[in-house]
């Protein structure tokens, strides 16, 4: 029978940081006892603005350029021979567990959705007002309505983070513009990797006297050390190695995100903030790490996906400005890949962290697709009759094929995607983007290249 949780952490004596090692405890016992692990499902949705159409297709199929917005590219068939993107070029060798999906619509507010569809993007669901301007969500996000029941046992429901160039250069420590918990619940996401750190860590938001934040990441150090402790007393040979890699890691995460004297940036307080650059690459090794340890099996990346007329494309280091409304710029599609690249290889670091975890049968689920929906040049005027998904499956469930495919217009949306994802990942559907404008799951989606989808419904 099944060690409860509870009465696990009761016999190994933990702390502080029971919300850190109760998830990994869990699993190394049920190993250490000859028990097979459950496998955990881990889902990524990272929703970045700016996807070029001629850079998303392949090059042996017509981008689908064209002048007149109501007017969207034919149907392709579903096919494997073709020459990888290279926005995706760091997971080409992982290609087989990949699609890419174009010909999804969003019909949230027509096929134009100017600057913007706010929380609509995620939720497939009108706002109680305009997109663009950030009204009111109705209903949750994907993210959030796959937590409900992915992350009903870890500690955190999700982890929420991303960056843009406004929110950057305004300082904000959060904003709210992709993520819903349901109707009227918008979700801000952390900016700033300090405030991801405080946020995992379970700190409160950071005393304005610095000598009470040091004492407290003291104690909690102290607390985690002795922890660690009593852990070592109970377990021996590969438990307690896998044990000393865990300290390590945490050692090695405290002092690369949480020690005040190794920043020299100009943000306090602190971890690596100074770029947009630093900053998405410490949340991404703190995301890493998070779902390696258990704390969450969620996490909701957003990257200029916010309410900017002008800025809300990252400034990274190496990519110059990417000009907004020069929208026959040659060089946008250019500058948009080198951001979808440096995106994958975080991704691509995070997957092979993940995989290197001693857990080989738990999944991992990558949704990237654009909060905008794509359009000619990558520019900040979406379109949503062409909303572009590229989902990434590392499960023995789950056969990808390294396709592409697109729809016929107005045939298939990005709300049936979600649903049909959501039967994929054995979460009911029946809750999510209801409307008149929503069918599904439906198949001949995710059914034609995952195989059958049976109802996650009970």
């Amino acid at each position: 029978m099944a060690m409860k949780r509870r009465e696990m952490l009761r016999m190994m004596g933990l702390g502080a940081g029971a919300a850190f090692l109760s998830p990994w405890v869990e699993r190394t016992l049920s190993v250490a006892m000859g028990q097979a692990a459950t496998p955990r499902t881990r889902v990524i949705v990272f929703a970045c603005s700016g996807f070029d159409s001629s850079k998303f297709q392949p090059q042996e199929v017509s981008s689908g350029k064209y002048q007149d917005a109501s007017v969207a590219p034919p149907e392709v068939s579903p096919m494997t021979s073709f020459t990888w993107p290279e926005m995706f070029s760091p997971i080409e060798d992982l290609r087989q567990n990949a699609i890419l999906i174009d010909g999804l619509t969003n019909p949230i507010t027509g096929p134009d959705v100017h600057h913007g569809c706010g929380f609509g993007a995620l939720t497939c669901q009108q706002p109680q007002g305009d997109p663009a301007r950030l009204a009111p969500p109705r209903g949750a996000s994907i993210d959030q309505y796959l937590a409900q029941t992915l992350s009903m046992n870890a500690p955190k429901s999700s982890l929420l983070f991303g960056t843009s160039y406004d929110s950057y250069s305004s300082g904000r420590n959060r904003y709210a513009s992709t993520f819903s918990a349901g109707t009227g619940q918008g979700l801000a996401h952390a900016t700033r990797a300090t405030t991801l750190y405080n946020e995992i860590v379970d700190l409160a938001t950071p005393d304005p006297t610095e000598d009470l934040e040091d004492g407290r990441r003291q104690a909690l150090r102290a607390a985690l050390s002795e922890d660690f402790t009593r852990l070592r007393q109970r377990l021996a040979g590969p438990e307690r190695e896998r044990l000393d890699i865990y300290e390590t890691a945490i050692a090695e995460f405290d002092r690369r995100f949480g020690l005040r004297e190794t920043v020299s940036c100009d943000a306090p307080p602190g971890a690596r903030d100074g770029t947009e650059t630093s900053r998405m690459e410490s949340m991404m090794e703190m995301a890493t790490l998070a779902l390696e340890c258990g704390l969450t099996n969620v996490l909701g990346i957003a990257v200029g996906a916010a309410d900017s007329h002008d800025e809300h494309f990252p400034r990274y280091d190496g990519v110059p400005r990417i000009p907004v409304h020069d929208y026959l710029n040659p060089n946008t599609g250019e500058l948009l890949d080198q951001v979808h690249k440096f995106h994958w290889s975080l991704l691509r670091n995070m997957l092979d962290a993940l995989d290197a975890s001693g857990h080989p049968d738990d999944e991992t689920i990558i949704v990237y697709t654009d909060p905008r929906g794509m359009n000619d040049y990558g520019s900040h005027h979406g379109l949503n009759i062409r909303w572009p998904v590229m989902m990434y499956a590392k499960s023995p469930r789950i056969d990808l094929g390294g396709k592409f495919l697109r729809y016929a217009p107005h045939q298939r949306s990005f709300a049936e995607f979600c649903k049909s994802l959501c039967q994929v990942v054995g979460v009911c559907p029946d809750g999510f983007a209801n409307g008149s404008s929503v069918v599904g799951p439906v198949n001949g989606l995710l059914s034609e290249v995952v195989g059958s989808t049976s109802s996650a419904c009970g």
